[in-house]
């Protein structure tokens, strides 16, 4: 810890995150929430449950943060977080089942890797799920010795040259590593930490995809709870009497704060902190990065894919430009394919225009499918990078930093400011259910209650 003036209270708050001062706390009158994304709302619902006065304070124009649930194709579609992962005691599979939500189970299984046009022979699949089994298990050990400023990708290098594939096989266990790897984690493999890889706990249980989007359960969360649309937060001052929170229209005084703004635009400065945050908290937000997921949904006059395929891509020479593809006729009832592009080929994506992004979606699946192929009737995507309230998609830790960063990102400071977020939850980070959590958690210190549960 940096030394630090007793004659200035507001610098002694700011760098010391207090725990909460048992004995003599009292319940918050008021409690302002920044942004309302699942997070913010998930806190936002706990405190009002709760008896206290919340007031959510949103940048953009519309609720659910980096959940967007599109209708421009005509139907829903989840154009940001789409899936429920693992629905065994996950909270986020409780509200659905509340809710009584429709939901449809994704198959992993049902995954086909095409190789010059032509999908990979039974036998041969088999070979690369069982090659990719022990690679995985290869790279846990490398992870034993590794230093915190060890990328991946060397490990990974590594255990693909020991299993002596070549051509074919090679292309598809390469392919297979940017599906479970750099497509979830919106990074190559050179931009994430072996030390930290595979650290995450996952719920047991199915995926689920919700047919009538994410937007039903951040609509059921905010109910009754009043938010404010269209106000970035400029500022965020704390002392020993409360908060102030400046938007570009309006000052708020409370009692505390719950700061759910994505770590991507934490990073970029969005929000001056008064004072500023505790060194641990800002060393926290640089270390760790954000991945980079873009989506792009296409609706076809008739299905050209194998019906009960719920996955696929082309295996390629460059794992990097690997693009999957989800099949969302089940989901939604329509012929819609929804293409994933993570990491190098997701921030490309960013930088040219529609047109260019049908035609670089409709030429790989011209490679897999040839003439059959046509150009969708209609297509969305998204730029979560260039998006000024999220600046990428969820956070990641690249080479150099630890998964003791998360931990740090969930001190409350000074009694007066929570964070939450995906990016503040050590054991479910990037997830959905991470982010709920993380807003109940934040909503648990506020009110004084162990937060050990969340």
């Amino acid at each position: 810890m940096a030394m630090h003036s007793r004659r200035d209270l507001l610098r002694w708050a700011a760098a010391l995150p207090l725990a909460p001062f048992a004995g003599r706390r009292r319940a918050p009158a008021h409690v302002v929430v920044v942004g309302a994304g699942i997070a913010g709302l998930g806190a936002a619902r706990a405190l009002a449950d709760a008896g206290i006065q919340v007031t959510v304070i949103e940048a953009r124009n519309r609720l659910g943060g980096r959940i967007l649930t599109d209708r421009s194709l005509g139907f829903p579609i989840d154009l940001g977080a789409a899936w429920i992962h693992g629905i065994e005691n996950n909270p986020v599979a409780d509200l659905a089942l509340k809710a009584k939500l429709p939901t449809f189970v994704t198959d992993y299984g049902s995954f086909a890797i095409y190789d010059s046009g032509k999908p990979l022979s039974n036998d041969v699949a088999t070979e690369v799920d069982a090659a990719f089994a022990a690679l995985w298990e290869d790279v846990l050990r490398a992870k034993e010795a590794a230093q915190t400023r060890d990328t991946l990708e060397p490990a990974f290098l590594a255990a693909v040259k020991n299993t002596g594939f070549e051509g074919a096989r090679k292309r598809a266990l390469e392919a297979t590593i940017a599906s479970a790897v750099e497509t979830e984690a919106g990074a190559n493999l050179s931009a994430l930490g072996l030390a930290a890889f595979d650290e995450d706990v996952a719920f047991e249980g199915d995926d689920w995809l919700l047919p009538q989007g994410y937007a039903a359960i951040v609509d059921g969360l905010a109910q009754g709870i009043t938010v404010r649309l269209n106000e970035p937060v400029k500022s965020i001052a704390y002392d020993d009497k409360g908060v102030a929170v400046t938007t570009g229209t309006s000052l708020i005084r409370a009692d505390k704060v719950v700061v759910t703004i994505p770590l991507g635009v934490l990073k970029k400065g969005g929000v001056t902190f008064i004072p500023t945050l505790p060194e641990a908290t800002r060393k926290a937000i640089q270390q760790l990065n954000m991945g980079i997921l873009n989506k792009v949904a296409m609706i076809y006059d008739q299905r050209f894919w194998p019906e009960e395929t719920h996955s696929f891509l082309q295996a390629k020479e460059n794992r990097s430009e690997v693009i999957e593809f989800f099949n969302f006729d089940g989901v939604v009832g329509r012929p819609v394919l929804v293409a994933l592009l993570g990491g190098k080929l997701g921030r490309e994506l960013e930088s040219i225009g529609p047109k260019a992004v049908q035609d670089l979606v409709t030429n790989e699946l011209r490679a897999m499918f040839g003439t059959s192929v046509t150009t969708p009737k209609r297509f969305v995507g998204t730029r979560w990078l260039g998006d000024p309230w999220s600046r990428g998609s969820y956070s990641l830790v690249p080479p150099g930093a630890t998964m003791e960063a998360y931990d740090a990102l969930s001190v409350p400071v000074a009694d007066r400011v929570y964070l939450a977020g995906e990016h503040t939850h050590r054991k479910h980070p990037s997830t959905v259910h991470g982010a709920l959590l993380s807003g109940r958690r934040a909503a648990a210190q506020v009110l004084g209650k162990g937060d050990e549960e969340f």
